[in-house]
């Protein structure tokens, strides 16, 4: 037992404090059912930067502070191996900003449910992270499905989101953005086998629509975005290598083209000194093209110094990533071209410029 702890940890301008940290365990046994209860209030900041033009600290960029709660009920095989789970971890009562958005309101809640079924195998029948703010949910993560911690061995279906902008708005506050009506949410498959040294993922993100609004930007300058990505992969860490099956990329602008990606077939990558023969070894490619796009929805997102004023430009990209002999071989080819650009700065200024970049990488 743990009883009114205080901790203090500073690293590289962060400081994180625990005070009246108390835990309580019960019965550390081999094959005993543990009890685990745990609570702290705690507090996290970021030293605040400095402007480079007045010399002065600015706001921290993390000043946060709240309540931590938890309890976790174990049943553990004579390794400590856990067979089953149950208990929630919550964080209530925060106060403070994060990026400059107000902290007041938000809670989180991780929900576990590990059940053993009646031939051993460990059923996942939740585990779930929620986030809320007064009460309304604003986002979840969840997985469920078979899993063998001891067999290391896993068939999970896992699901995330919709993450709407009531989240995005707090991740992306330094830059100012509103996203509006946006919605991003992902529904995919994990199966782990081979005791951990197998894995196949299977998944698709959608994003639509994709909705910005910036104080920076006239209104209605950025147009809704659709975007889908898919991907199918295996990583497999006895031969060393991992196979691309799947990967497309498809996004719209109000019904033009913006985004496309694809393979040309299945893609292997090995980092083998010596892989074995593998009917997989011919030529695969991953080309993805940008279509045409005016750049001025994306300077926030650019990171342009404060003299620098872009007035026009717009942006079109193709990238080629090749692999041969068995995926030890990739080739990079790119090309990058931006007319018509237009961008005063104290050291340059371009009117109705070009600009093209062209580049080719071989990694070996």
């Amino acid at each position: 037992k743990i009883d009114n702890l205080q901790l203090n940890y500073i690293s590289r301008g962060r400081q994180i404090t625990l005070q009246g940290l108390q835990l309580n365990g019960k019965n550390f046994i081999p094959g005993g059912a543990i009890t685990l209860e745990f609570q702290t209030e705690f507090a996290v900041k970021e030293e605040a930067p400095v402007a480079p033009s007045t010399g002065q600290q600015t706001e921290s960029p993390m000043a946060v502070s709240g309540h931590v709660q938890s309890s976790i009920n174990l049943q553990v095989d004579d390794r400590f191996i856990p067979r089953s789970a149950q208990g929630e971890i919550s964080i209530e009562k925060l106060l403070g900003r994060v990026a400059g958005e107000s902290m007041e309101g938000f809670s989180a809640l991780v929900k576990l449910d590990l059940s053993s079924s009646a031939n051993g195998v460990s059923i996942l029948k939740e585990a779930q992270a929620a986030i809320r703010r007064n009460g309304v949910v604003l986002t979840s993560l969840g997985a469920t499905g078979p899993f063998d911690l001891a067999r290391k061995e896993a068939d999970l279906d896992v699901q995330i989101g919709p993450i709407r902008s009531n989240v995005l708005n707090v991740l992306f506050a330094s830059k100012k953005l509103d996203f509006l009506d946006s919605s991003l949410s992902y529904v995919g498959h994990l199966s782990l086998v081979k005791g951990g040294k197998l894995l196949k993922a299977d998944g698709r993100l959608e994003a639509n629509p994709l909705n910005l609004a910036s104080p920076q930007w006239p209104s209605g300058l950025w147009k809704p975005v659709s975007l889908t990505a898919e991907h199918s992969a295996e990583m497999d860490w006895i031969q060393h290598s991992m196979l691309l099956t799947k990967l497309n990329l498809d996004s719209t602008q109000q019904g033009k083209p913006l985004l496309k990606g694809s393979l040309s077939k299945p893609m292997l990558i090995s980092w083998a000194e010596n892989p074995p023969a593998n009917e997989r070894s011919d030529a695969a490619d991953f080309s993805v093209r940008l279509y045409p796009v005016d750049m001025l929805p994306f300077v926030p997102l650019l990171g342009l110094p404060d003299d620098w004023k872009l007035a026009s430009g717009i942006l079109d990209a193709t990238a080629k990533v090749v692999a041969t002999d068995q995926g030890r071989n990739l080739t990079l080819d790119g090309h990058v071209g931006i007319s018509g650009v237009a961008l005063t700065a104290s050291v340059l200024k371009l009117e109705n410029t070009a600009l093209i970049f062209d580049g080719k990488v071989a990694v070996k």
